[in-house]
């Protein structure tokens, strides 16, 4: 009975010495998940920063960037320009290469059907120069602008209630993209 005893000591002085064994890795691995987690996210961040800075457009932005255009072109034509404003605002933006939201007239202003605000934020130059391109506007407050000074615009108006006081409506191109994204 003794020489049971005495093995039973020593099996479980070895289990003991397993089960530590594998804490000590467990907390390794546990520590090593979390490091792995960690740089998976920072290189996510790299590579949308290497995506947003290469000059061409790949095939998911090119899709995305006609989804929203024709999306706006669309809220466009239906839009009763006596009844409701549609404002787009291009911007430069160096956190994305391609967004598109709706955003409040106002700081306290309710988003409304009658009252639209679409901002378009770019940091990509190939991108500027497509939107600008396939939204276009003449009317009494920019009737005068050449060429160049249209593709430089950066706001559009449709509507009654626009800032330049203007019933105008802008005007959107989709052959226009199709043509521009098959270039680039």
């Amino acid at each position: 009975m003794e020489e049971l005893r005495a093995e039973l000591a020593m099996l479980e002085e070895k289990y003991k010495a397993v089960l530590n064994e594998i804490e000590k890795y467990q907390d390794l691995t546990t520590s090593l998940h979390v490091d792995s987690k960690y740089l998976e996210t920072e290189m996510f961040g790299v590579r949308r920063k290497i995506e947003a800075l290469l000059p061409v457009l790949s095939d998911h932005e090119k899709k995305s960037l006609k989804r929203d255009l024709d999306y706006i072109g669309k809220i466009n034509s239906v839009l009763d320009i006596e009844q409701c404003t549609l404002r787009i605002i291009l911007e430069g933006y160096h956190g994305v290469k391609w967004c598109a939201c709706i955003e409040r007239g106002g700081d306290h202003d309710p988003i409304t059907i009658y009252d639209i605000t679409i901002k378009l934020c770019t940091n990509s130059e190939i991108i500027e120069r497509i939107v600008r391109s396939c939204f276009t506007q003449s009317g009494c407050c920019i009737k005068d602008d050449t060429n160049q000074e249209k593709m430089k615009r950066s706001h559009w108006f449709s509507g009654r209630n626009n800032p330049s006081e203007c019933s105008v409506r802008f005007h959107y191109d989709p052959e226009m993209l199709d043509k521009l994204l098959k270039e680039v």
